[in-house]
């Protein structure tokens, strides 16, 4: 099965097999997994909204704690026709009062096993090496895009966005020209700081609908494994 272009239109993915076999998620899955040296049933899929329908994000990971860990993901833009590739890595809450109740124990991040703490601390080797290698490896630009929003008990409130893309050799934020790397760095560590603030960090390639038409699932399974090296310098515990 191959991906279909107008998924990216109409905003969500229809994954599922028309034969009756595996999906192709779970067929990328299965290539992430001989590409890790882990047996398919090691690497788990989870997707956004969570149900049959209208799913429009999909994550490949190793651990069982949701939020947790550095993952493959793969993502229709939510504005645009556009499917991002890459690595996730998210900030959990740390003030018990934003989170919400029936859910606190996934929402609030323990720092010292969730992924989002080496991003923190690693950031310029992701932004100076890893990246840059990534793109060269893709022959494509890399984006971080930021997606932020604060709790208010238990509730979703302000949100913000921000995207930085390394193109051509340097770094540019969307909008507003070009970036330095400690400008990058400096709103990361801004963002570590809001004890009531959820990140999501996609650092991602972008495809659009006549690329997405060519790919099957060892082609998506690739474009994911291109960004390898950034996940393994996140994860806590390969």
């Amino acid at each position: 099965m191959d991906l279909q272009g107008n998924w990216l239109f109409r905003g969500y993915f229809g994954v599922s097999a028309p034969s009756g076999g595996p999906s192709i998620t779970q067929q990328v899955r299965d290539r992430l997994a001989i590409r890790m040296g882990r047996s398919p049933s090691a690497v788990k899929i989870a997707s956004y909204p969570v149900g049959p329908a209208w799913r429009h994000t999909f994550w490949w990971r190793e651990g069982a704690v949701d939020y947790a860990e550095a993952q493959f993901f793969a993502r229709i833009a939510e504005d645009y026709p556009v499917l991002s590739v890459g690595v996730s890595v998210e900030k959990g809450l740390e003030e018990p009062r934003a989170a919400p109740s029936a859910k606190r124990r996934t929402y609030l991040m323990e720092r010292q096993k969730w992924d989002w703490q080496r991003f923190i601390k690693l950031a310029a080797e992701v932004l100076r090496s890893d990246v840059p290698e990534c793109s060269s490896l893709l022959s494509r630009p890399v984006t971080l895009r930021l997606d932020t929003h604060q709790f208010v008990k238990g509730k979703a409130g302000a949100r913000e966005r921000a995207a930085f893309v390394f193109l051509e050799g340097a770094w540019h934020e969307r909008h507003l020209g070009k970036a330095k790397e400690r400008r990058i760095i400096d709103h990361l560590r801004d963002l570590d700081q809001r004890r009531d603030w959820w990140v999501n960090a996609y650092l991602a390639c972008d495809l659009f609908p006549d690329e997405v038409r060519t790919l099957d699932a060892e082609a998506l399974a690739s474009a994911l494994w291109g960004f390898s090296a950034v996940r393994q310098r996140l994860r806590s515990q390969i």
